[in-house]
């Protein structure tokens, strides 16, 4: 890796530029009707009719196709009944959901859909959302408070849904979030209605089970927490997660891309291939300014949480930031 004089690293840790990426694509985010029933989520519509959930953890995508609807991903703890409703609301029952990784923020409304729903996710995500049950339990407590005390109050049937769910939390067990159909492969193509869909993992990543979801005939791919659009990412060492194969995914999912490719990111707004590209990018620079504050400015892991690299003003999930940097400092010097 070349090292930095004083002045790039400066330029890095305190310019005002930040890198470019495509934000969302013209046209795409056509708003639900006027007259529509308010949501918890704000629903935004995109390629072939499907719809973007946004709001309350991870970015959710329901897809629809002959009569059926496939759903990517399933927020917080507490919220899964919330998310089924407002997605069988727009007309077609779910006939499969998937998680694209194991983290509560995508997994923790799987309850709501596991008894009659099948729940795809990769192999190595199962165990890890098994081992998760406690903490997701008791996160939906903290779900309902910020719904009860936030600056959007939510309405009287959704508390009542995350107080249901609360109350039920004695009966329900770590097989009832679990996946009930395991992706071992290193991609597994299905059928859905009348569309084909692709599941893609490429290796280890944002965490060790990460899924990529691509429909070839949309030109569409949700790519969950692989791609942190514009939004620092959380980088979970201890789920297996390696900057490097971050990248590696990221390059392997731009080969089936193109310029015309709709990529719904887990964190952040719609945006296309350029957005990939933004991320492989943004783990360079990062690892750049890690490296020269270590090597060069003999800073210590938390004189480098501290920093505020300037290439990346704007970006969202600023509260990540110190942990961001942290977790490329233990992967540089080789801890976990």
């Amino acid at each position: 890796m070349t090292t930095l004089s004083r002045r790039q690293f400066n330029a890095l840790t305190l310019s005002t530029a930040t890198l470019a990426a495509l934000g969302p694509a013209a046209g795409l985010f056509a708003r639900r009707r006027a007259d529509a029933p308010s949501t918890l989520f704000e629903w935004r519509e995109t390629v072939g009719g499907a719809k973007v959930a946004f709001g309350e953890g991870g970015n959710a995508l329901l897809v629809m196709s002959r009569g059926q609807s496939m759903l990517i991903d399933c927020k917080h703890p507490g919220l899964g009944a919330t998310l089924r409703r407002e997605a069988e609301a727009y007309g077609s029952p779910l006939s499969m959901v998937v998680n694209t990784h194991h983290h509560g923020d995508h997994s923790g409304g799987n309850s709501a859909f596991t008894k009659d729903v099948p729940l795809v996710a990769h192999a190595r995500a199962k165990p890890r959302i098994i081992a998760q049950t406690e903490e997701m339990l008791g996160r939906s407590q903290r779900v309902l408070q910020g719904l009860e005390g936030g600056d959007k109050p939510a309405s009287k049937q959704v508390i009542d849904e995350v107080k249901a769910f609360i109350d039920s939390v004695a009966g329900i067990k770590g097989e009832d979030f679990a996946p009930t159909r395991l992706i071992d492969q290193r991609m597994e193509a299905d059928k859905f209605g009348e569309l084909e869909v692709h599941f893609h993992h490429i290796g280890a990543g944002h965490t060790d089970n990460d899924l990529v979801v691509y429909f070839p005939s949309l030109n569409l791919v949700h790519m969950g927490d692989l791609l942190f659009h514009r939004n620092y990412p959380f980088i979970d060492l201890s789920a297996g997660a390696t900057t490097m194969g971050w990248q590696e995914s990221l390059r392997e999912v731009i080969k089936f891309c193109d310029d015309q490719t709709v990529v719904i990111p887990g964190h952040g707004e719609i945006t296309d291939v350029n957005g990939l590209a933004a991320q492989i990018e943004f783990f360079n620079k990062i690892r750049e300014v890690v490296k020269h504050a270590k090597d060069v400015e003999s800073m210590t892991k938390e004189e480098v949480m501290k920093l505020t690299p300037g290439a990346f003003e704007g970006y969202g999930l600023e509260q990540i930031r110190p942990r961001t940097l942290g977790a490329v400092y233990d992967e540089m010097v080789g801890t976990r």
